[in-house]
């Protein structure tokens, strides 16, 4: 009589390396191999420096440059006051808000010599205030 098992048949491997679960039929390493395997991937950390690196090729960042708030200012009124300047390439027009009478912007700009015009309902315009070399 014994055990039937109800007809199914359950086959078992016996290994020392791997465990076999009957639900999912995964492999599982064993615990000694496990740690073999794990110990095999790793990179030997004694054999590093500090300075060394995978790549020698790698080149230090450049210094970010230092920017500078610049307060531009129009005094001369009308109704649309834009700027324009080398540190854009003259190619944005930015605009100036209107307060008290004055246009104003106030922009962060590099270190270094810019030139700069006003573009005022239309027409460019260099700043009066501005000293000429």
């Amino acid at each position: 009589m014994g055990n039937t098992g109800l007809g199914k048949h359950r086959d078992v491997h016996s290994s020392d390396s791997t465990l076999e679960f009957e639900t999912g039929k995964k492999m599982f390493p064993s615990e000694h191999e496990a740690k073999r395997i794990l110990s095999a991937r790793e990179p030997d950390m004694d054999s590093y420096s500090d300075y060394d690196y995978e790549d020698d090729a790698m080149e230090p960042e450049p210094p970010q440059k230092r920017t500078i708030p610049t307060v531009f200012r129009w005094e001369n009124g009308g109704r649309d006051v834009l700027l324009a300047g080398s540190f854009n390439e003259w190619k944005a027009r930015i605009p100036m808000n209107l307060s008290q009478g004055e246009f104003s912007a106030i922009i962060e700009l590099p270190e270094g010599e810019h030139e700069y015009k006003f573009c005022v309902d239309g027409r460019w315009i260099h700043d009066p205030n501005a000293v000429s070399t």
